[in-house]
């Protein structure tokens, strides 16, 4: 992975590299001590770089979201990295959702991102609530309505958002989530 990590950083130009690097890391990265060696050698960051170099490219968006979810699994620490100003994961996913919103595979994995962003981190959930996480799942959900790892990944990301945050709560019902939830 520190070889996949090292494409990225220096190949920002060439989109198939990135895309392909996205890839691969989001297959490294469903390895917990994959995650680890991913995040301490600057993988959050170069998904993410990739992400905003080629923001036209659906498969990088899709392989982006699912990197960051994945190495987000099960560690606080990574999920506060993505999370975090600096690295800008969590507006790299929300506007791969938005800017792709046709693509049903880029909203899959954009959900699944923000569910695993929101788990268990209290600061993430705001973020994913300022940032316009909520809107982008719930019309992902109503878009993609027959599409069901959307649906799935969707009712997941927006209870993980709601759970103790009475703001995200609110956003929920005011966006339409629980139509979308219901209709799921």
């Amino acid at each position: 992975s520190e070889r996949a990590t090292h494409s990225l950083t220096h190949a920002r130009t060439r989109t198939q590299v990135q895309e392909y690097g996205c890839w691969a890391l989001g297959s490294f990265a469903d390895d917990d001590s994959n995650r680890t060696i991913i995040a301490e050698n600057g993988g959050i960051k170069a998904v993410v770089l990739a992400m905003r170099a080629h923001k036209e490219r659906s498969k990088l968006q899709a392989y982006g979201c699912r990197t960051l979810g994945y190495v987000a699994t099960d560690s606080t620490a990574n999920r506060t990295r993505i999370g975090e100003d600096a690295e800008g994961g969590i507006p790299a996913v929300v506007g791969a959702m938005l800017a792709h919103s046709k693509k049903s595979y880029v909203q899959a994995y954009g959900c699944f991102a923000l569910l695993k962003l929101a788990a268990d981190h209290a600061i993430n959930r705001i973020r994913i609530g300022e940032e316009g996480g909520i809107g982008a799942v719930v019309s992902a959900m109503l878009t993609h309505a027959d599409e069901s790892k959307v649906q799935e990944n969707g009712c997941r990301m927006l209870g993980n958002t709601a759970a103790n945050n009475a703001n995200n709560r609110h956003r929920i019902g005011e966006e339409g989530g629980v139509g979308a939830v219901l209709a799921a």
